[in-house]
């Protein structure tokens, strides 16, 4: 019974005075795109989980009494060798090492096919003649390595004066975004209009309450999508 318009940063702070919160969840309603009512909180100890059921189950929390039910824990495959594959061992495995892992990743990287694509289409020009053009004494190489160059200029350009960080790409120990996610590998060209119908039609919605920010630099093949909220956001990342 928690007011829809409450936020997951809302719940943690009235949780949290019981002992520390791992994770809260607010599921939303794909089709009113508003929370369904209830919430699902996970803390670090059970003794703190048995707390604040035994203090919060009454509360007035907005204008509404809560109750508070413990939650029924899913089955967990990991460890269970009689119904776990190899494969899905495999891919627990795999899944734990990454997290462990703190790669660097430029998100600003263009591939030379990419890059080919935005040259001709900028200077008009067949992809033959930017490749073998003789006008120029270089390798096909260096002038998709100089097209690149100029390329990520523009971008950064525009993300920073669209109030965009950069620095936050590149450091390793930040917090990641809940609702923020970073597309790249787009078709050259690619239109912020093209990109929003892509996402409407993979969330399954047509109401525009749902759908996100989208920053799309110039030659549209990376861009920033942010959600109204993290579940939207986990969705259509999955």
């Amino acid at each position: 019974n928690i007011p829809f318009d409450c936020n997951e940063t809302e719940l943690q702070k009235l949780f949290e005075k019981f002992g520390k919160v791992l994770q809260v969840y607010i599921p939303i309603d794909s089709t009113l795109c508003r929370p369904k009512g209830f919430a699902y909180i996970t803390f670090e100890s059970p003794s703190h989980a048995v707390e604040a059921l035994n203090n919060l189950d009454g509360h007035s929390f907005k204008g509404r009494v809560i109750h508070i039910i413990p939650a029924k824990e899913l089955p967990r495959l990991e460890g269970n060798d009689e119904i776990t594959s190899y494969k899905t061992k495999k891919i627990i495995e795999n899944k734990k090492n990454l997290g462990n892992q703190h790669p660097e990743w430029n998100s600003l990287f263009l591939g030379s096919k990419a890059t080919a694509n935005i040259l001709c289409q900028k200077l008009n020009i067949s992809k033959e003649h930017l490749l073998k053009g003789d006008e120029i004494p270089v390798t096909a190489a260096v002038r998709l390595a100089v097209g690149e160059t100029d390329i990520v200029k523009e971008t950064k350009k525009f993300l920073i004066n669209n109030g965009v960080c950069l620095d936050a790409f590149n450091k390793v120990n930040t917090e990641k975004s809940t609702d923020t996610l970073i597309a790249k590998n787009l078709p050259a060209g690619t239109t912020a209009k093209e990109l929003f119908e892509f996402i409407q039609s993979n969330l399954h919605t047509d109401d525009t309450y749902c759908m996100p920010n989208v920053i799309l630099p110039p030659y549209g093949v990376t861009a920033i999508i942010a959600f109204g909220n993290k579940n939207e956001a986990k969705k259509a990342f999955k």
